[in-house]
């Protein structure tokens, strides 16, 4: 449904002048936060250019680095420090590598701290639940066993 077809639905219909303005703002305010957003999570999926050569590895070496950095930094100062100092910018590439092998709850949980940062959640105590989740899961080494050893051709190149 187009915008405007919402806005006939929801308010034309019967709705006063102070109605159809007052939805009018709620609506740009909501897309101009999904267009902030929405830029965010470009500006990091972009990363600085340290990271630019994760885009020319395949699926499995794009995970393997980037779960094992994600990780790495978590144990060391937690999802707020990984963010603060990091910035994030392997953290997509993170959540994309652990759904790829089927570790759901390492990628909704890095999706969650995702969306505090970008949500400019800066206290160390909105991260701490996530840390404590993040270190009380089964590590997903086995996960990431199966998937190299169901996809080599990603890992070892062909002869």
């Amino acid at each position: 449904m187009s915008f405007f077809e919402e806005v006939e639905d929801e308010t034309i219909e019967g709705g006063s002048t102070v109605e159809i303005s007052s939805f009018l703002e709620k609506r740009r305010c909501e897309l101009t936060e999904t267009r902030v957003c929405d830029e965010r999570i470009h500006a990091l999926l972009r990363g600085p250019d340290q990271h630019m050569y994760l885009d020319h590895l395949s699926p499995g070496l794009q995970m393997v680095y980037a779960t094992r950095h994600l990780e790495n930094a978590v144990r060391r100062g937690g999802f707020e420090s990984y963010f603060s100092r990091a910035g994030g910018h392997v953290a997509v590439k993170a959540m994309q590598g652990y759904a790829l092998i089927g570790a759901e709850c390492h990628a909704a949980l890095v999706e969650n701290a995702l969306a505090l940062f970008l949500g400019g959640t800066r206290s160390s105590s909105s991260y701490a639940v996530l840390d404590d989740v993040f270190t009380d899961l089964d590590p997903p080494g086995p996960l990431k066993a199966e998937y190299l050893e169901a996809h080599l051709e990603d890992f070892v190149p062909a002869s």
